[in-house]
C-alpha cells in the first residue's frame, strides 16, 4: 500500500492510502493556461462576472475498477461567483419525489458601483446592488452530508484517436466553496476565504471569491470514472465546468480542461503525456 499527503477540503491535511500499483501523476500537460491575462475591469453598472477555469489535474491514479482524479475550478473573473438556495421557490427540482431534499438554486450578480475604491471589479462593502436569475437545483448530497449544485463540473474519459467516450463521471454537483488562493494577485481578490465559512447547509450561499478556487481531492468519495475492462492506451481526460452553460460568467472558452494520459487499468497505472489530446479533429 502506499500513503499520499493531500490537501483536502477547508484546508485539511490528510493521508489517502492507494491500492498497490497505483500511480500518482501530477498533471504538467495541455489544457487551460495557467496564468491567463487579468480581466478587462467593468464599467460603472455594469455586472461583475465570474469566469471559471479549469485548472491542470493535480491528482491521478488507478484505484479498484476506477480512475481516480482531483478537481480544481477557479474563478479569474470581476466578481465573485455566488449561488444561493430559495426554500419558497417550489420543490422537487431534482424530479426524486421529494421536495425536501432540494432546493431550486439562484445565482447573484453583482454590479459596479461608482465608488472610486472599486473601479472595474468587485469589493463587498461597495458593490451592493446586483441582479439574479434561477440557475438550477441543489441537492442533499447523503455522500458527503452537505448540500450541492448541480451540473457544477463534468469528467470525461475518450479513447485516441478516435475520440469516442468510453467513460464518465456520475458525480456532477459541488458544494462550492474557497479552498485555494492561486490567483491572490487580482484586482478584487480578498485575502481570506469568504465562501464556505458558514458550512455546505441547506441554505448556505455558495460560490467562489474572484482568484480564489474549490478542489476536489481524488480521494473523496465521486471523483473517479469506472475505467475496468478498458484496454492498456493513450486516452484524454476531459473536466469541464458548467457543462451545461447554466452559470452567466465573462468567457466560456476556458471551462475546459483536457489532459493526454496513458492508461493502464489492469495494471492499476496512469500517467500524463507530453502535448495535447489527439482525437482526430
Amino acid at each position: 500500500m502506499t500513503g499520499a499527503l493531500l490537501r483536502g477540503r477547508g484546508g485539511r491535511l490528510v493521508v489517502c492510502v492507494l491500492a498497490a500499483g497505483a500511480l500518482i501523476a501530477l498533471a504538467g500537460a495541455s489544457g487551460s493556461p495557467a496564468s491567463p491575462a487579468a480581466p478587462v475591469p467593468a464599467a460603472v453598472g455594469d455586472d461583475l462576472l465570474p469566469d471559471l477555469l479549469t485548472r491542470p489535474f493535480q491528482e491521478l491514479y488507478v484505484q479498484g475498477v476506477n480512475l481516480r482524479l482531483s478537481n480544481t475550478i477557479a474563478n479569474r473573473g470581476v466578481g465573485p461567483m455566488e449561488i444561493y438556495p430559495e426554500p419558497t421557490a417550489g420543490g422537487d427540482c431534482d424530479g426524486d419525489g421529494d421536495p425536501n431534499n432540494d432546493r431550486i438554486a439562484f445565482q447573484r450578480v453583482f454590479q459596479d458601483s461608482a465608488d472610486p475604491r472599486s473601479p472595474g471589479y468587485f469589493v463587498r462593502s461597495q458593490d451592493k446592488a446586483s441582479t439574479s436569475r434561477e440557475v438550477g437545483c441543489m441537492v442533499y448530497h447523503p455522500a458527503h452530508s452537505h448540500w450541492h449544485f448541480e451540473d457544477f463540473a463534468l469528467y470525461v474519459l475518450r479513447r485516441e484517436p478516435d475520440g469516442v467516450a468510453v467513460g464518465t463521471s456520475t458525480k456532477v454537483s459541488f458544494c462550492v466553496i474557497d479552498t485555494d488562493h492561486p490567483f491572490g494577485g487580482l484586482p478584487g481578490s480578498p485575502p481570506s476565504s469568504h465562501y464556505g465559512n458558514n458550512g455546505c447547509g441547506a441554505n448556505a450561499v455558495e460560490g467562489l471569491s474572484v482568484g480564489w478556487a474549490d478542489t476536489y481531492g481524488a480521494y473523496l468519495e465521486g471523483q473517479s470514472i469506472r475505467v475496468t475492462g478498458l484496454p492498456a492506451g493513450n486516452y484524454c481526460l476531459i473536466s469541464r465546468a458548467d457543462p451545461v452553460n447554466r452559470l452567466s460568467e465573462l468567457n466560456d472558452s476556458n471551462n475546459t480542461f483536457r489532459t493526454p494520459i496513458h492508461l493502464d487499468p489492469a495494471a492499476h497505472q496512469v500517467q500524463t503525456l507530453p502535448g495535447a489530446c489527439q482525437l482526430g479533429g
